[in-house]
């Protein structure tokens, strides 16, 4: 597990699955990335939801919106080429679990923080970086969502949490087992750690 604290990086990105509906004018980055917060919000304040629920509607939303597949190839790196493509699709899929296990630790973890919009960064009108703040009453963690525009959405491919990109831990951490014991012992361990 990357070093930094699992339970903030699971309500930071539980906050940014969700997107908005697209309209005829694309939305700023940072106006997605508001929307997003609140509709999660809502899933996670709604008392009517049982916890499975809740669980159900914001995994339905994440998979909708969020590249896995894009996350998943920046993770691997340069090793993304050597692999097949069945390893290619199933490390997709063991990432995207493993994600979805952290996120989803928001729904029981989550106390009314609060997220601030602190800037954004759009580069060539298709690269964006909006930085916000989880905000509870005793600290302020930095949290930077890096996104790309694809169909008229900005889809997220990296957070950064405290200067901690989640794609470089993951490919400091995975790259020493593919080069040492190859792919399939990575996707074997993956799995493992899931079961």
């Amino acid at each position: 597990m990357p070093p930094f604290h699992a339970p903030l990086f699971a309500i930071a990105v539980a906050f940014m699955f969700v997107w908005a509906t697209a309209a005829a004018e694309v939305p700023s980055p940072s106006d997605q990335v508001r929307e997003s917060m609140d509709d999660v919000v809502a899933v996670l304040k709604d008392s009517a939801l049982s916890l499975e629920d809740k669980e159900t509607r914001i995994r339905a939303l994440v998979d909708e919106r969020f590249d896995f597949q894009a996350m998943a190839q920046r993770t691997l790196g340069k090793e993304w080429k050597s692999t097949s493509a069945e390893e290619q699709q199933r490390f997709v899929e063991l990432f995207r679990e493993q994600l979805a296990r952290t996120y989803l630790v928001a729904i029981t973890t989550y106390t009314d923080e609060r997220i601030d919009i602190v800037k954004e960064k759009v580069k060539d009108n298709r690269l964006a970086q909006v930085n916000t703040s989880i905000v509870s009453t005793d600290l302020s963690i930095p949290v930077d969502y890096r996104l790309y525009l694809r169909d008229d959405k900005w889809w997220v491919y990296d957070v950064v949490i405290e200067g901690a990109s989640l794609v470089n831990n993951y490919r400091s951490s995975y790259q020493g087992v593919i080069k040492k014991q190859g792919m399939g012992t990575l996707l074997a361990q993956m799995e493992e750690k899931l079961n």
